[in-house]
């Protein structure tokens, strides 16, 4: 049987780094948190919410410390089928909780001594959206270095500290950077596209009680939903009576959160899409997620204000993306909505309507081709 038991669970005397050890049978791991700009709190949801997943996919049996808070343990009922509809292959986590099983009474949010409204920041157009919207309540932006920049990756990771700073001063918000080697722990045992939600929701608990609410900004629309870790009901299933999390913009395209953040020349000279050959414009402008976001920006007239893209957007890399997936297909067709409304680049309106309604065959080919260069290399192979 595997089992997973956490702890010890330690905490520097100022209180900005916590180090657990998470024993997989025989195995260790060292997982940390740092955080110079607040202190972070140890508690049996973090650590509950950021393990659920390898162990699901372990079958593991998790032993830790103390139970987490009664609301807490119901979503987390409902959290784990939630998986399991993907991953029929993942078992439910039985725990062992070494306290007494009956936790002690929680605060309630109006009783806390910090009322602190926090989103989750990464300098993506979802991110800046629920900031844009919700900047009357939202107090800090929290931005998470080992998330989506690798640990490794030192020089963009200062480059987004500074943009992630110039961006709250810029709004009069408070910044919490924190340091993390969870993403490294946890994809030695599960998907970080399927666990990258309960990564969010484990961190966000260390912030509290300071922290009471913390923005999710929304990756997908009803029409574009897959399998995803970030989760509009699952999101706020893993709220407890201290901290409740918001799974914001669910139900809005992305065209129109571009709108929203076409608004803003902070967001215009901030903006960071690129995960695949991120560089020090942020953006490399040549991989599909940089297109996308660059046709997008340019069916709203201001892509020539937007100063984080290494290279310009041509109608030569526009047809490359012949060949997307469907739900890809659909960012397309709410671009091309726009350029027919505003008529702001009629040549970029016409390559979008070939790619979207040509010919099928052509669809294929950089499918063709991909499938027909793996042929060859498996043929040298052997």
């Amino acid at each position: 049987m595997n089992t997973l038991e956490i702890g010890p669970i330690e905490k520097s005397d100022d209180g900005h780094q916590i180090e657990a050890i998470l024993r997989w049978n025989d195995a260790e791991q060292r997982l940390y948190f740092n955080c110079k700009d607040h202190p972070l709190t140890p508690n049996p949801e973090a650590f509950v919410a950021l393990t659920m997943l390898p162990c699901m996919k372990e079958r593991a049996t998790c032993t830790t410390e103390k139970p987490p808070s009664p609301r807490f343990l119901e979503g987390l009922e409902k959290i784990q089928p939630f998986f399991q509809s993907w991953k029929p292959n993942y078992t439910p986590v039985k725990y062992i909780w070494k306290a007494p099983k009956t936790p002690p009474s929680f605060t309630s949010r109006d009783e806390q001594p910090g009322h602190r409204v926090g989103v989750f920041f990464s300098g993506g157009v979802d991110s800046f959206y629920s900031l844009l919207k919700n900047k009357d309540d939202i107090t800090d932006l929290i931005f998470i270095h080992g998330f989506d920049i690798r640990l490794e990756n030192v020089s963009m990771r200062s480059r987004m500290s500074e943009t992630v700073a110039r961006v709250a001063a810029n709004y009069a918000k408070g910044v919490v950077e924190i340091e993390t080697n969870m993403r490294a722990v946890t994809e030695e045992h599960a998907p970080w596209g399927l666990a990258h939600g309960a990564a969010l929701a484990g961190t966000g608990h260390l912030l509290s009680p300071e922290f009471t609410r913390i923005y999710i900004a929304a990756s997908h629309t009803p029409n574009t939903i897959i399998p995803w870790g970030s989760n509009p009901e699952l999101d706020p299933l893993w709220s407890s009576e201290a901290l409740e999390f918001i799974h914001d913009g669910y139900g809005v395209g992305r065209e129109r959160k571009i709108a929203l953040v076409s608004q803003s020349d902070i967001a215009l000279q901030s903006l960071h899409v690129c995960m695949k050959k991120p560089t020090e414009a942020l953006n490399c402008g040549e991989c599909e997620k940089c297109l996308r976001t660059m046709i997008n920006l340019q069916a709203y007239g201001v892509l020539d204000r937007c100063t984080t893209f290494a290279a310009p957007l041509t109608i030569r890399k526009v047809y490359r993306m012949y060949g997307l997936d469907k739900r890809k297909h659909l960012f397309l067709k709410e671009s091309l909505q726009v350029l027919e409304e505003r008529h702001t680049d009629p040549g970029l309106e016409k390559a979008l309507r070939q790619i979207i309604y040509g010919p099928h065959f052509l669809k294929d080919v950089p499918g063709a081709f991909r499938r027909l260069r793996a042929r060859i290399k498996k043929k040298l192979r052997n």
